[in-house]
């Protein structure tokens, strides 16, 4: 009994020393994630066009790369705008990415955002303004020798 009492107290010193040596970690601070990336891949296909010439000035607000045809001169080029309504997503447009458009024909991806490329003759550039993507293809031609372009945006 004698030493029952006796590592009694023991016991219990050393279960209130071993609690009282514990020390409680400090709380991680919550900061701000970093802007992540968020790539993003769309297909579109712009099949509706508005043509341009010298009987139907673009208005110069409008971004037409300041290809309006000059009006009263039936000889000016033509040019053809499509316009894709609210093609990105407001996710899309703050994905802190690099945002570029691409021709898809014959298999490959031609990129047409940061300059214009020679598409059957002529000129096709291609440009994102707000949530549109914005096509445009110069040309001398009275009609479009397509009907349909195959467009990606990617985000990256």
């Amino acid at each position: 009994m004698k030493s029952s009492l006796f590592t009694l107290p023991i016991a219990i010193a050393a279960i209130i020393s071993s609690l009282c040596s514990c020390q409680k970690e400090a709380p991680l601070q919550a900061s701000a994630p970093p802007s992540a990336v968020h790539p993003f891949k769309i297909n579109l296909v712009a099949d509706s066009w508005i043509r341009y010439n010298w009987s139907t000035p673009c208005d110069p607000q409008d971004t037409h790369f300041g290809e309006c045809p000059n009006t009263g001169h039936p000889d000016t080029h033509i040019v053809y705008v499509s316009t894709l309504q609210d093609a990105l997503s407001p996710a899309d447009l703050d994905c802190h990415c690099t945002i570029k458009i691409y021709l898809v024909a014959n298999n490959s991806d031609s990129q047409i955002s940061d300059s214009p490329i020679m598409f059957m003759g002529n000129e096709l550039r291609a440009s994102v303004m707000q949530s549109n993507v914005q096509l445009t293809y110069t040309s001398a031609a009275s009609t479009l020798p397509f009907s349909s372009l195959n467009i990606r945006v990617v985000g990256e």
